[in-house]
């Protein structure tokens, strides 16, 4: 089964592999940010075609455009899980732009400054010497754009 990758920092887009899916395809662009969102999350398919497909003609024609489009987004092999009345994506086969930077930010140690005017570092859960030393970097590179 192929991997999902999914960028909300900037333009949207979905890769499956080595294929993007960008604005063009805004529905199925559409299903999978929904989807990858909350990875492994079952939506139920009433919650999809109202959200997807909001002026369909009725609920049978919302019903099937969704089933299409499902089966469209198997297609291009995307790690959709479904059963009758739910539909998620495997987690384990999603990664995500902005799941990376809250990640990122959550290792960013705390920085603070000191009476002397020297900064000061207190490391995060989970992070270790380099991110220290990236962060004093970035420290310092925005202290001479200032200067």
């Amino acid at each position: 089964m192929s991997h999902l990758t999914v960028r909300t920092i900037g333009e949207a887009s979905v890769s499956i592999d080595d294929r993007t899916i960008g604005p063009s395809a805004s529905r199925l662009l559409g299903l999978l940010l929904c989807l990858a969102r909350h990875p492994g999350r079952r939506l139920t398919r009433a919650s999809l075609s109202d959200l997807l497909f909001p002026n369909a003609s009725g609920e049978a024609a919302a019903t099937h455009s969704l089933r299409q489009l499902l089966y469209l987004a198997k297609r291009e092999g995307a790690c959709l899980q479904k059963d009758s009345d739910l539909v998620w994506l495997d987690a384990s086969k999603v990664a995500s732009d902005a799941d990376e930077f809250f990640r990122d930010l959550s290792l960013r140690p705390k920085v603070t400054v000191n009476p002397d005017g020297t900064p000061s570092f207190e490391l995060a859960a989970g992070a270790d010497e380099r991110d220290i030393d990236a962060t004093s970097q970035q420290c310092s590179d925005r202290a001479h754009t200032v200067v």
